[in-house]
């Protein structure tokens, strides 16, 4: 999964004049691309940068995280963690709660300049 590419996604949808669909297709998007990035750091760390000898180890490993370990990927030890790792995690945290209200909540309505931040 290139998360790269899911944030420019992202962005598209949340440009021009979009519709509430459209932002919250944006949200719940912009969340995959950083769970996505987290998948591939761990996999990279774990099983090494992605080879055909590797292939399935590093596979296991990107599928192995979960969405409730995306939301607090520092396990209540902040201070082992560098700022931009601390900043990283209190960000997923927040789009996940973003993505399920863009999900599953039909009353939530989304402000662009938000969606694009």
């Amino acid at each position: 999964m290139d998360w790269i590419e899911l944030i420019r996604a992202s962005r598209l949808l949340a440009s021009g004049q979009p519709s509430q669909e459209a932002l919250r297709r944006a949200v719940s998007t912009a969340y995959y691309a950083m769970f996505h990035a987290l998948a591939t750091s761990n996999a990279n760390l774990i099983a090494g940068s992605k080879t055909q000898a590797n292939q399935s180890d590093w596979t296991t490993t990107y599928r192995s995280l979960r969405h409730f370990r995306a939301e607090n990927p520092l396990y209540g030890w902040p201070h082992l963690f560098s700022q931009p790792i601390q900043n990283f995690a209190v960000i997923i945290a927040g789009i996940k709660r973003q993505r399920e209200n863009a999900d599953y909540n039909p009353n939530v309505t989304f402000v662009q300049n938000q969606v694009i931040t």
